[in-house]
């Protein structure tokens, strides 16, 4: 980059307009203009570094793995004892830059993970948090939530430069740079001690490698296939498929005017995900509301003997690609996809009035309060572990019942209106914990047989009843 400056024929200070330079001794003159130039120089020198360090973001390429790093400099630091830092200084350690960002719930769950590595391997493993977000963002998050106050780990904000290094299309994304190389790139389940012990023990764990595609636009057909052309130019087609590497979950409408056409895509999504989409419900979704019957039901839902997640989502994610006329209406696309999933899978699915065993919530009169000085609002800490609930509804009380794993479903039977607290002694584990906090503050878990709909998935060759 070329710099022009353009020095005044005279370099003179600004002085009064009625002084007449002549005025002047010769040798007070001299002294004047080298100082002026002095400062013209100096002033030069810091347009330049600042000029070359812009350069230098800009000129940054993406690496592959095998690359050797050049000499990173970057600031911007939280829990780091200098302003300022580079991969230089960390050149005897394994670095593993964990991305994430503060909108990213999968991210921030990892924070306590993330923490409790750098203490165990803090003598050999330096782990960089890095995000694109503000410095003043991050310490407002870390402030704001009792759980992450205490996070111990270089946090390396507004960042410009890893980020080209190591582009991605989606968070998580872990990088591990060893012996000053790009060795890895992880989804976050492989991030942990394991996995790290081995790299320090000089071996090469056979890890998936996270792909991403970075230039992805759904702006056009994700698929290239030739469908049934109508006379009107209108193409029907339909795609359904499994896990794209590389790709982002997303999804997306797009219509096309230009061949009266409206293209649905919905990428990387799970089954589960993809029938709440269909049916219109959250049934699919929630724990006591479904009833999986078919027998190779690991496809529909994650447990924690399957492995490892990340792993198990690649192998049964599903991508659909489905091309409509303009103007079809959504429930045509929300039942098609439906009866798509059903053919895919060899299953068959509904909804269904069921008798069920649950609980009705009902409340005594007296307990449920909340106090004007407590802020309205509910921690839950990224294990969603409850601790309190300050200013909450009857409708938030019911949905965190519903999703609390191994809960019955619980109906609504008190009809109360007003807001109230509840702070627990400790994060409710089971059932009984449940009842005895709710119990303090007013409410009762009645026992009794409840008719609900229920999202009911069997194998297509079964017969489904409506008992």
């Amino acid at each position: 980059m070329k710099l022009k400056i353009r020095f005044p024929g005279r370099l003179l200070p600004f002085r009064k307009q009625t002084e007449n330079i002549t005025d002047n001794p010769p040798v007070r003159r001299e002294r004047i203009e080298k100082r002026y130039i002095v400062g013209l120089l100096l002033l030069w020198l810091i347009v330049f570094l600042f000029s070359m360090l812009r350069c230098d973001a800009k000129a940054l390429k993406r690496l592959d793995t095998g690359s050797t790093l050049r000499e990173v400099h970057f600031s911007h630091l939280i829990n780091y004892p200098k302003t300022t830092a580079s991969l230089n200084d960390f050149k005897d350690k394994l670095v593993i830059v964990n991305f994430w960002a503060t909108w990213c719930g999968a991210c921030i769950h990892a924070l306590p993970k993330v923490n409790d590595l750098q203490q165990e391997f803090r003598d050999r493993v330096v782990i960089l948090s890095v995000t694109k977000e503000k410095e003043e963002t991050i310490k407002k998050f870390l402030a704001h939530d009792p759980w992450y106050a205490n996070f111990q780990g270089i946090l390396v904000t507004d960042d410009q430069l890893f980020s080209k290094l190591f582009p991605y299309s989606y968070l998580p994304h872990i990088v591990v740079i060893r012996n000053g190389k790009f060795y890895q790139q992880w989804d976050e389940d492989n991030l942990n001690a394991k996995n790290i012990r081995s790299i320090l023990n000089g071996a090469d764990p056979e890890l998936v490698q996270k792909q991403d595609l970075i230039r992805f636009s759904l702006d056009s057909p994700l698929f290239k296939i030739h469908g049934n052309q109508l006379s009107s130019g209108t193409t029907y087609s339909m795609v359904i498929t499994g896990h794209q590497p590389g790709l982002p979950l997303t999804g997306k409408e797009t219509m096309d005017s230009l061949h009266g056409s409206a293209r649905y895509d919905l990428i990387n999504h799970l089954p589960a995900n993809l029938y709440s989409i269909a049916m219109n419900s959250p049934l699919p979704h929630t724990a006591n509301r479904r009833l999986i019957l078919v027998k190779d039901s690991d496809k529909f839902l994650y447990h924690p003997y399957a492995g490892v997640r990340s792993d198990w989502e690649r192998k049964n994610e599903v991508t659909y690609e489905r091309t409509f006329p303009s103007g079809t209406a959504h429930t045509a696309f929300q039942q098609q996809l439906r009866n798509d999933l059903d053919f895919y899978f060899g299953w068959k699915s509904s909804i269904q009035e069921r008798e069920v065993q649950g609980f009705i919530l009902v409340y005594t009169g007296t307990g449920a309060h909340h106090d004007p000085l407590k802020k309205a609002e509910a921690y839950i800490d990224p294990e969603k572990k409850i601790h309190y609930l300050h200013g909450t509804g009857i409708e938030a009380l019911l949905r965190l019942l519903n999703q609390f794993d191994g809960m019955p479903p619980v109906v609504d039977g008190t009809q109360l209106k007003t807001t109230f607290d509840i702070d627990f002694s400790k994060p409710p584990a089971t059932i009984k914990d449940w009842q005895q906090a709710l119990k303090a503050s007013g409410f009762l878990l009645k026992p009794a047989i409840l008719r609900l709909p229920m999202f009911v998935l069997t194998d297509s060759n079964d017969k489904i009843s409506s008992q």
